[in-house]
């Protein structure tokens, strides 16, 4: 199944206000891209963040490299209404970005590209964007993210409608692709612990990344039954886990 965009939008549009409050992985992945961007980039220089968010990425670089000229993209208007405090900002479709070719030195994106249908149509983009010999530094989300919920609406056949994930092979595919050359693709697997399920759903929600993909309703008697079979099967004293796979690409033009 694909995202629905405009139901990804409304959802983003909702959370904006309140994100920072919630999304602590979020926050952790802007700052584990930002410690990589200080150690790679210049002094001086011009940054596209694609699918910027509430700018976490510049509020965490902006101390120590008050050099960067930061522009974040986001096509959701109330997230570019919060960044706005943080960066300067354009609402834009990370596949048509509002940007000169080879305008920017180099192009961060954290946690976007996993909403994105055209994923290579992305990588082109941010290829054109960039001058000659500049970086993209991309972080997203792969396969294994969720996979305990994954198996869960499948044992107990409910469709949930989660969101699509390519393997890390495919990303790697896609890197070598693109017309850049990659420089690092690396992943892992890091396993959070929530109350139960409906906490980790609500968690999902509160920062925007709930279904955006089909309008299917899910029963009661579904919804117990998948909560049922979750905990059954993962629950212990510190609660149910739910893996995450974030992978990391450094790619040069």
């Amino acid at each position: 199944m694909t995202v629905i965009p405009k139901r990804m939008q409304q959802n983003f549009a909702r959370a904006a206000a309140s994100y920072d409050q919630h999304a602590r992985m979020q926050f952790q992945q802007a700052y584990r891209m930002a410690q990589l961007a200080l150690s790679l980039l210049p002094e001086h220089a011009t940054i596209l963040d694609v699918g910027c968010g509430t700018g976490q990425f510049a509020s965490v670089s902006k101390h120590s490299r008050p050099g960067w000229h930061i522009v974040g993209a986001d096509m959701v208007l109330p997230m570019c209404q919060q960044a706005q405090e943080r960066c300067a900002v354009v609402q834009a479709n990370a596949l048509q970005l509002p940007l000169a070719e080879s305008s920017v030195d180099a192009v961060v994106s954290s946690f976007c590209m996993q909403w994105v249908n055209d994923k290579p149509g992305m990588l082109a983009e941010m290829r054109r964007v960039l001058k000659p010999g500049g970086l993209a530094i991309v972080i997203t989300l792969g396969h294994q993210t969720l996979r305990e919920l994954r198996e869960m609406c499948d044992t107990s056949k409910v469709a949930l409608g989660m969101l699509t994930m390519p393997t890390f092979n495919a990303y790697r595919l896609m890197a070598a692709e693109s017309g850049m050359s990659p420089q690092v693709i690396q992943h892992r697997l890091e396993v959070e612990y929530y109350p139960g399920v409906e906490a980790l759903l609500t968690s999902m929600r509160t920062i925007g990344a709930g279904n955006a993909q089909t309008n299917r309703v899910i029963t009661p008697r579904q919804f117990a039954r998948l909560i049922q079979q979750y905990e059954a099967s993962y629950g212990d004293r510190r609660g149910i886990p739910a893996t995450w796979e974030p992978i990391l690409m450094v790619l040069r033009k």
